[in-house]
């Protein structure tokens, strides 16, 4: 937090209202020294660090829940810092969890949100201003008592997409961005049994080139995680002849005056999720024809979704209310 290459703490506690860092004398056997950013966010519930305004230093952002409040805390750039406090949002019933990442590719850092009295998952558009503002977007409001959000590239598709939780409900669920520069999000549910679902995190938990959910769930004190049934190959954007279609060879031929023709390369059907596919088609040998462009992109359509496998990691977590892969 203060550049010194050493690691600090920011934390958030409901009980004092405060949103708080420590930081590290970078001993081998370090110790930290506390200091109070904000005593005034009623029920801290989170916070996450990053720079959102691109100057080089880290920043905070906050939620706390009986101000409903989203906040964030612009990091001075000192050797010993300080943080200016503003509000983004003061309406975000029962403010819960935070996430920071870009959202819609423009380059800077917007922020997602879980509030859990209005059951709504939402984002903060960054104008990407040196002094940055805020537009808020519901993505989804019928998440009961939403807890938690972790944001991730879930289906390899250059994008980044939300995985919540949410309590009251008892639902992991994901939301696909479109991609758009104005995106929006199709929500599926991963698991709507797990009892309490409090927090939740995105990592390659079987180290084969996909994004899993794991999540801790308090009413049924369990540590579980949902494997994503995309591996990295099939998120690949190029199409393999043998194992996408069947390489194809063969003779075009044009009509007096007509520009188009047709030539059937066969897709080879699967049921594993991939990304849409290109391959390369190149026309040569002319005979009593000019080629301007002798190559064309073939783009195979996938129709095949995502999913993902639960199961529980542990059973006796009593009260699972937090996990960090």
């Amino acid at each position: 937090m203060d550049g010194d290459g050493d690691l600090d703490i920011v934390s958030a506690s409901t009980n004092d209202d405060t949103i708080a860092w420590y930081e590290n004398d970078g001993a081998a056997n370090p110790s930290w020294t506390a200091a109070n950013i904000d005593t005034n966010a009623v029920y801290a519930e989170d916070v996450y660090v990053a720079d959102m305004d691109g100057d080089g230093d880290l920043d905070i952002v906050s939620a706390s829940l009986n101000d409903d409040t989203i906040a964030w805390y612009e990091n001075d750039g000192a050797a010993n810092p300080t943080w200016a406090a503003a509000d983004i949002a003061t309406s975000a019933d029962g403010a819960h969890g935070v996430h920071v990442a870009d959202m819609d590719g423009d380059g800077d850092l917007d922020i997602v949100s879980a509030s859990y009295a209005d059951d709504t998952i939402a984002w903060y558009e960054n104008d990407g201003a040196a002094d940055p503002s805020w537009s808020a977007a519901d993505i989804a409001t019928s998440y009961e008592g939403a807890t938690d959000v972790h944001v991730a590239d879930m289906d390899g598709d250059g994008d980044l997409d939300i995985i919540s939780a949410s309590t009251n409900d008892s639902t992991i669920a994901w939301y696909e961005n479109d991609g758009a520069s104005d995106p929006s999000w199709s929500a599926v549910n991963i698991a709507t049994s797990a009892a309490g679902a409090y927090d939740v995190h995105v990592a390659d938990m079987d180290g084969d080139g996909d994004l899993d959910i794991v999540s801790a769930s308090y009413s049924d004190d369990t540590i579980a995680w949902y494997e994503s049934n995309a591996a990295d190959n099939n998120l690949d954007a190029d199409a393999v002849a043998g194992v996408d279609y069947t390489a194809a060879s063969g003779t075009l031929t044009f009509d007096a005056g007509d520009t188009t023709a047709t030539f059937t390369v066969p897709v080879l059907a699967d049921s594993a999720p991939e990304n849409n596919e290109t391959a390369t088609m190149t026309l040569s040998s002319a005979s009593n024809a000019t080629l301007s462009d002798a190559t064309g992109t073939l783009t195979i359509t996938d129709d095949d979704s995502i999913s993902f496998t639960g199961a529980n990691i542990a059973t006796s977590a009593d009260g699972a209310w937090g996990i960090y892969v």
